[in-house]
This record gives structure tokens, sequence and C-alpha cells, in this order.
């Protein structure tokens, strides 16, 4: 096997024909955020000529991280899925790239096993057996809801929340999907939101207007019924099949009128209305460590738990 370092994106695009295993590992959102690092790695990881793995690492003081500026990136899988022996000869590859290019760490957060179990559990075991080690495993949240109907979704609330969301619906909440073009307002919720809680926002709306140029968005808001802003969630569509709430909260304002109840069986609805099988709600913990309120919020709406790998090598 060889490892090619492309020359520039439209390179990648060509040897690795688009073959992306989610869109934050297309060119398309790499160039977007090329502005946070100082070089980016395009990687073609070749079998007999054929391109058979894609790597793209952003590079900042001589540590290159997949993906440095998005939830996970990792390897893209180009034709056939790859056996054990083409991963194993891949990252081993990879470590004498990193020596060859005096790299010091290389990380590769790898995206939750939802993805891909099979697949990715190989690719952990590649990247372990080869000397890269678990930096952090953190715990990801998702729901299937294909075939699903409101009903199912409410059974499998634990008991405090269909009691959170009963009295959610005495308010007459007013659903609105996908017409607040701008994203302004649903934003601007969520925003309030994190400020009132102390946390800082990852994205800024130009931030999210930008995306929506590549990753088709969903937006979700709910209203009173005098028309005044409750809560709101921002969606990326990752595929197909899975979508990924990335924001999502509602106004401080509504504390007691539990709306995020409401809120989210009214988006997991939406999906199995619109043919979706999986909404990936996000991981409850930061480098491992897990957020109790967070974690308990997220299993009181019936998700189910899996996990995201962090693995890391040191080369000095």
């Amino acid at each position: 096997m060889q490892i090619v370092r492309c020359e520039n994106y439209q390179e990648y695009d060509s040897l690795s024909r688009k073959s992306h295993f989610h869109p934050y590992n297309s060119s398309l959102f790499v160039e977007l955020n090329r502005y946070k690092c100082e070089e980016i790695h395009y990687l073609i990881f070749t079998k007999n000529d054929t391109p058979r793995l894609g790597l793209v690492l952003g590079e900042n003081v001589a540590n290159l991280v997949s993906h440095f500026s998005a939830p996970f990136g990792g390897f893209d899988i180009i034709g056939k899925e790859p056996s054990s022996d083409v991963l194993n000869e891949s990252v081993l590859l990879l470590k004498n790239y990193l020596i060859d290019n005096q790299i010091r760490i290389c990380t590769v957060i790898m995206p939750p096993l939802l993805y891909g179990k099979t697949i990715l559990s190989k690719i952990a075991n590649a990247l372990l057996v080869n000397g890269f080690y678990v930096k952090y495993i953190d715990v990801n949240h998702y729901i299937s809801v294909k075939n699903r109907t409101e009903d199912s979704f409410f059974s499998d609330f634990t008991h405090a929340a269909r009691k959170n969301y009963n009295k959610s619906i005495k308010h007459d909440f007013v659903f609105r999907a996908n017409d607040d073009s701008d994203f302004s307002e649903t934003y601007s919720i969520i925003k309030q939101n994190r400020e009132h809680k102390g946390y800082r926002l990852m994205l800024s709306l130009d931030d999210v207007r930008d995306v929506s140029k590549i990753i088709p968005i969903d937006t979700f808001l709910l209203t009173s019924q005098d028309g005044q802003n409750v809560a709101s969630a921002i969606v990326y569509r990752l595929s197909e099949k899975v979508v990924q709430i990335i924001y999502w909260g509602h106004h401080p304002d509504y504390d007691q009128q539990n709306p995020m109840n409401y809120l989210a069986l009214k988006i997991f609805n939406y999906y199995v209305q619109h043919g979706l099988e999986i909404v990936d709600i996000g991981p409850s913990s930061s480098n491992s460590i897990v957020s109790s309120g967070l974690s308990n919020f997220k299993e009181s709406l019936g998700c189910e738990s899996d996990i995201k790998f962090t693995f890391e090598i040191k080369m000095a």
C-alpha cells in the first residue's frame, strides 16, 4: 500500500470520488473552515494503485486533528469496505507519514458507532493495535424513528418526561418547521438559552448560514398562541437516513411550561413523516466526563446510547 498527499482538495475529490463517510469530511466543509488551521492534509491510501481510504486532517503547531472543526471526522471509505489488513496497513502508513512530516501529535475523532458499527469497530481496532491510544470515550445519544408513531415515542418517555409533556400540551404551543428561512429567530432562542446557563455557542449565526450552503439544515420553532418564541432547534441532515441535532433549547422565561419535551416529540414525529431513520441527539459528555443532567434528559426521551472514540498518538 501507499499513502498519497493530495496537492489540493480538487485532487482529493477526484481520488476519493467524493465518497465521504459524512458531510464533515467533504472538501466543501473542510475548505469552509480552512482558516482555523495552518495547513490541511488531504491523504489518500491506495492498494495496487486503487484508492481505498481517505483522511483529512487540520494542522496547528505540528498537531494533526481529524476533524478539526466538527463533532467528528475519521476515515473516508472509498469503494468496498476495507479488510482489517488494509486498515492495519493504512494506520502504519499514517504513522510513517507523521514521522516524515515531523508531526508531534495526531488525533482522530471518530463518528459515534451509530454511523456504522461494523466498519467503525474495525477502524477503532486498527488504530489501537497500531499505536494509537484511546484519549476519550464519549457517550452519545440517538433515537430510531423509522416506522414509529407519536404514541410509541410517548410510551418510551420516562414517567417524569410524560408528566412534563402533559403539562406542556396545556399551553397549546404552535410547532413550526422550516419556515424561518434566515435562522435568526431559531438561533436567537438558543443563544439566549446558552447565555442564561453561562455557556457560549461554538457557531455564530453567520457560521450556521454558511454551513447551510453545504449541509441541508432543518429549523424548528415552538411559539406560544400569542406569537412569542418559546423553543427551537437546528438540525443537520447528514444523510438520507440520519439527522443530527446541533442546537436546541428553550427561552429562559418558559422553564415552567416544559416546552422541550413537547418540541422533542414533535421533531421525532416530523422525521418519521419524512422518511428518516435516526435522529442523533449528540453527546452528554465532553472529554469523557458525563453531564448527568444532560444525560438524564436525553435518556428520559427514550434515547439509546452509544459511544464515540477519540484516538491519539504522540510521536515525540
